[in-house]
């Protein structure tokens, strides 16, 4: 049963999430052979003032 957990700055929409969803889903089938309702997705949405990146905020900008 994989669990697949996924960390990711807020702002994609509900239908990207789906998308992605079903896509790794649709993987872990095909590569793992897992079936479809033992795959278990987590998606953390993290907001820009949470995440760092070469001493920088992402909230901050130029941090890319």
């Amino acid at each position: 049963m994989p669990t697949i957990i996924v960390y990711l700055r807020e702002g994609r929409t509900e239908d990207q999430k789906r998308e992605f969803v079903r896509s790794v889903t649709e993987a872990c089938r095909q590569i793992f052979g897992s079936p479809p309702d033992s795959v278990n997705i987590v998606i953390q949405d993290v907001p820009a003032t949470n995440l760092g990146k070469a001493g920088r905020l992402r909230s901050e900008g130029s941090a890319s």
